[in-house]
């Protein structure tokens, strides 16, 4: 981990490094946003567990959570959101299916069983309505702001700066090896990350906790 301005630094020392490049100091702007459209890329490719949250919170009318999550849980997006689970059930909510009517499982009282999307701070809600006061738990990837040059970025330093490089030097296309050479460079680290995160025991046969009801209507 490291911040936005020591990234930046190190992203200079590597392409200095890489002869037929022209860094100067009126590029380090350049290189910062490099770096935030890479950390951009890389957040939504995985779910990285630095940024992965997870909330309770009771339902309140027309299954949603009456909240601005988008500020208090800095859950900004709909596809940010990785499962969301009905009381103590164990299995998540089911995504509604894209033809059906929202407005069909617009049911209050009624468990819920699929998650839809909300164009609103709540940026999400659960359909049937569920029971008021009730509690979902939401497990998301919170996304933060743009960083500024003393923010500290939470994902792999060494994937940013291959990234920022290769990025940087294929704009320059001064170095057709050194783009390739920082073009393997990453999508190696990014293998190697993916590959430590799949590690941990996977309990393949889970515990069950009881039968979740759902009525069709």
């Amino acid at each position: 981990m490291a911040t936005l301005s020591k990234l930046v630094q190190r992203c200079v020392t590597r392409l200095g490094m890489a002869g037929g490049t022209g860094v100067q100091v009126y590029a380090e702007d350049i290189l910062a946003e490099m770096v935030q459209a890479r950390f951009d890329e890389m957040f939504e490719s995985m779910w990285w567990e630095d940024y992965m949250d997870q909330q309770t919170v009771a339902l309140v009318a027309g299954g949603c959570t009456g909240l601005d999550v988008k500020t208090l849980w800095n859950l900004k997006r709909f596809t940010d959101i990785k499962h969301v689970y009905y009381m103590t059930n164990l299995y998540p909510l089911k995504l509604i299916p894209g033809r059906t009517n929202p407005e069909h499982y617009n049911k209050p009282d009624t468990t819920p069983y699929y998650l839809s999307p909300k164009n609103s701070m709540e940026v999400f809600c659960v359909k049937p309505n569920g029971v008021i006061g009730e509690t979902i738990t939401v497990v998301f990837r919170a996304r933060p702001d743009d960083f500024l040059p003393d923010d500290d970025i939470k994902m792999d330093s060494q994937a940013l700066i291959y990234g920022t490089c290769y990025d940087y030097l294929a704009d320059d296309a001064s170095n057709p090896i050194a783009i390739e050479k920082f073009r393997n460079f990453y999508n190696e680290r990014l293998e190697q990350l993916n590959s430590s995160r799949n590690e941990q025991d996977i309990d393949l046969m889970p515990p069950t906790s009881g039968i979740d009801e759902w009525h069709e209507y």
